[in-house]
């Protein structure tokens, strides 16, 4: 069972998860102190992420409630096989069944550890809806070595298998003295490990606080991961 923990410390929201932070926290997404960018990291290692090649596209409402607008938006599965972490910045096209592009996808950035994997959220760039998309075409923009120690782990990460559907859990683990908000991220597979789902939780951590965190997999899911996205202190 995948249950790998991951981090994430972008200032600038990226994809479904940072658009719901940019909701509950609007304020705050566009400047959370301490936060560090894609941009700032110097090594790159693109050759080191490898794209599934299982992908979803979906169409559902944004945000943390799931009462926004719908959008289309893709799911993507990448992998780093380098020794060390990563930042991985993918984007994308949204193609219709005869390869046609009928959408762009804005990019998702995430946290991807040494020899981990991350399932990546790349939403339509104009937050529309794409009925005529059936499948996505990803390419990975950027990817920087993160040698910085991350603010927040996720420990003691389990993963157990409720009727029909996969349940995640673990513990929240803030490594700073400053209380914080953070994405918690889910990602769901079948038995053919192709995505189906990627819901996340906002969360508020105390200073050097632990929190329980407990995420249950739509029917049908037989393996998923639990890791970081957004975290503004």
């Amino acid at each position: 069972m995948r249950v790998p923990a991951g981090k994430r410390r972008s200032g600038r929201p990226l994809g479904i998860a940072c658009l719901g932070l940019a909701l509950a926290f609007g304020s705050l997404a566009g400047g959370g102190g301490g936060c560090k960018r894609a941009s700032d990291l110097r090594v790159e290692k693109r050759e080191a992420v490898v794209l599934g090649t299982k992908l979803a596209v979906r169409t559902a409402p944004l945000g943390v409630t799931g009462e926004g607008a719908a959008a289309t938006f893709a799911l993507v599965t990448a992998s780093n096989q380098g020794d060390v972490p990563l930042v991985v910045v993918l984007d994308g096209q949204l193609l219709d069944a005869g390869g046609a592009v009928v959408g762009n996808l804005r990019p998702d950035e995430l946290r991807v550890p040494a020899r981990g994997q991350r399932v990546f959220a790349l939403v339509d760039d104009a937050l529309a809806a794409r009925p005529s998309a059936t499948t996505a075409r990803a390419t990975v923009r950027r990817a920087f070595v993160d040698e910085e120690p991350p603010p927040m782990s996720l420990t003691e990460a389990h993963a157990y298998v409720d009727n029909d559907r996969v349940v995640l859990a673990a513990n929240l683990v803030n490594h700073i003295a400053k209380p914080a908000h953070v994405v918690v991220i889910a990602a769901y597979l079948d038995r053919d490990a192709s995505p189906l789902t990627r819901p996340f939780l906002v969360m508020t951590i105390g200073a050097q606080a632990t929190l329980p965190v407990r995420m249950v997999g739509p029917v049908g899911s037989t393996s998923g991961m639990l890791y970081l996205g957004e975290i503004l202190y």
